[in-house]
């Protein structure tokens, strides 16, 4: 009975560390060439939520794109929709398309860098609403 139970021990020990070493794990946003995603949700009363919460962006080094897509009617970005809150030369070529913001992340660098999430209502929506989350690059 003790050989049995140390033969199953060492196989699912093996089959772990076997799991381990194939699976990859990506950034939640993110997807396996480091292109990253984030919904931008507006609530009632302006309240804003991006998912993920905090964007990280994970290695190898290399350029990236950001997009962010408000999933709620009624909402578009404003001009400075993404806006980093310190001048930076990480983020470049910034495109605002209604509905979508994206910035090129050039990644060269690890870092947490902090932006603001501007979005304008339209119709019985007419406020002008902002969130402050995160960029982590690893």
């Amino acid at each position: 009975m003790a050989n049995l139970l140390k033969s199953v021990f060492f196989a699912f020990g093996t089959a772990l560390m076997g799991c381990s070493s194939m699976s990859v794990v990506m950034a939640a946003g993110c997807n396996p060439g480091g292109n990253c995603s984030v919904d931008v949700t507006v609530g009632a009363n302006c309240a804003i939520s991006v998912s993920p919460d905090s964007l990280d962006v994970p290695q190898p080094r290399g350029a990236k794109s950001i997009t962010w897509t408000i999933v709620t009617s009624g909402y578009e970005f404003a001009s400075n929709g993404i806006a980093f809150k310190s001048p930076n030369d990480e983020f470049v070529d910034p495109v605002l398309q209604g509905k979508k913001f994206s910035w090129k992340n050039k990644h060269t660098r690890a870092g947490d860098y902090a932006y603001g999430v501007n979005v304008l209502g339209s119709g019985p929506n007419p406020a002008t609403c902002s969130l402050d989350p995160l960029i982590k690059n690893k």
